[in-house]
């Protein structure tokens, strides 16, 4: 019986010396560990159609990295290739006819840098007196009304609003209002967002322009037709890509700023196509 006692009193000590042994960090991972394995196992299985998705966003994912590191591949080999061309070239011409591409190269740089200077001399002398020209703002307060998919394909256009506009040799001052949310997050993805000769802001317009006399909101749903841009005037354009699913809606919505309506005629200054609804680079 002693012998018992004895060796229980042995097995204490082990286990004893053993706690003292043990790191706490380590033993704070272990039970962390096993509450996740036991939250694991009650979790519920998946559905077949969240399986579905899942498997098809992981084929997305996959399809992505694969595109990107072909991408990756292509502009490897364009390098490797364009090197290569500018070797054959240079073994192949006399000095006086590397001295002429020389120069036509320079000169080619020396047009690009002036026409952007060029650019930024309009844009500023756009956006120093705004009211002395008509003024484009883009009503983005419609983010309750899209889908994010949507909101990403409004980004985009707005991208490409601003591009054509300042470079064009007659730039508009654009705006854009109530740029915030889902959507503000959509447009900074486009590198040098921040910088650009653009009026952006959170506000609604109405805050932006205050004076309802001087603000025209545009759509195809007037009776009344835009015939002239007047200077000072504020045109509106709705940035909204619904599929016109909200169109009687967002009409009661305008009226209630006792704002203007009016009718651009598109199809009379542009190639015909089965929809008056433009997307903003239209």
């Amino acid at each position: 019986m002693a012998e018992v006692d004895g060796s229980t009193q042995t097995e204490q000590d082990t286990l004893d010396l053993h706690k003292l042994n043990t790191d706490p960090c380590e033993e704070k991972e272990r039970v962390q560990i096993n509450n996740t394995s036991h939250a694991s196992s009650t979790t519920p299985p998946l559905s077949k159609t969240q399986l579905k998705k899942r498997k098809k966003y992981e084929q997305l994912q996959e399809q992505y990295k694969a595109k990107k590191l072909k991408q990756k591949e292509q502009k490897v080999q364009t390098r490797a290739k364009r090197a290569e061309e500018k070797k054959i070239f240079l073994e192949t011409r006399t000095p006086e006819q590397i001295a002429e591409f020389e120069e036509r190269r320079n000169k080619a740089k020396m047009d690009l840098k002036q026409q952007k200077e060029d650019r930024n001399t309009r844009l500023t002398e756009v956006y120093a007196n705004p009211r002395a020209q008509p003024i484009v703002c883009i009503d983005c307060s419609f983010n309750d009304k899209m889908t994010s998919k949507e909101m990403t394909s409004l980004a985009h256009q707005l991208s490409y609003c601003y591009s054509h506009n300042s470079k064009s040799e007659k730039p508009l001052c654009l705006a854009i209002s109530s740029l915030q949310g889902e959507l503000l997050t959509h447009f900074q993805r486009y590198s040098g967002s921040d910088k650009w000769r653009i009026i952006k802001d959170q506000e609604h317009f109405t805050k932006i322009f205050p004076g309802p006399e001087t603000i025209v909101y545009l759509s195809a749903d007037s009776p009344n037709t835009l015939t002239s841009l007047e200077a000072g005037t504020v045109y509106v354009l709705g940035g909204l890509v619904d599929r016109n699913r909200y169109k009687v809606k967002l009409m009661y919505k305008i009226v209630i700023f006792s704002i203007m309506i009016i009718k651009c005629n598109i199809e009379e200054h542009l190639p015909p196509r089965g929809s008056e609804i433009w997307g903003e680079n239209g």
